[in-house]
């Protein structure tokens, strides 16, 4: 009698250790994820003093803050904190996150978020700064470790941007 069962107990022995693996692998993925989140790099903003920056964000911004506000930009005071980040890993272009301060781009709980991206397909020389993301930054804003086609995640306390070729989307 044990013959006649001994093969199929056999058998169902060795799928039950297999989906055993299995389970502890998929398990231990999302510790893993758990993980890689924790090791999300924190942005610290600050206000833009390097002449390289200031260029650019009176170039990025000066008609439109005008246009909104109505005031000229005074760069003794910006209305922003920005932060410059490689998203990438490419030499040369580094990202420009600009968090708002201006009473016109915030409400009482969170204000403007941008990030802009150096798009240079031909070369690093020949490009230009592009709007990658305009969302609300409600909590801290972290890089994170995982890249999408190339580009880190962008963390805004719990909400996730990835990259999906043309911009960051939730």
């Amino acid at each position: 009698m044990s013959a006649r069962f001994g093969a199929p107990l056999r058998c169902g022995y060795r799928i039950f250790w297999q989906l055993f693996g299995i389970g502890v692998f998929v398990a231990g993925l999302g510790i893993a994820t758990e993980l890689r989140a924790q090791n999300n790099q924190e942005v610290t903003f600050r206000t833009p003093s390097s002449e390289w920056e200031l260029s650019w964000l009176d170039e990025l911004y000066h008609a439109e803050f005008t246009a909104q506000t109505g005031e000229e930009l005074d760069w003794k005071m910006p209305p922003f904190e920005t932060a410059i980040r490689d998203l990438d890993s490419k030499p040369g272009n580094a990202a420009i996150l600009v968090r708002w301060t201006h009473p016109d781009y915030c409400t009482a709980s969170a204000c403007q978020l941008d990030v802009w991206y150096w798009d240079a397909p031909e070369a690093i020389d020949q490009g230009v700064y592009r709007k990658v993301l305009k969302g609300i930054a409600l909590a801290s804003t972290k890089i994170g470790p995982q890249k999408h086609l190339g580009m880190r995640d962008i963390w805004v306390g719990e909400i996730r941007y990835r990259w999906n070729g043309e911009a960051y989307a939730k």
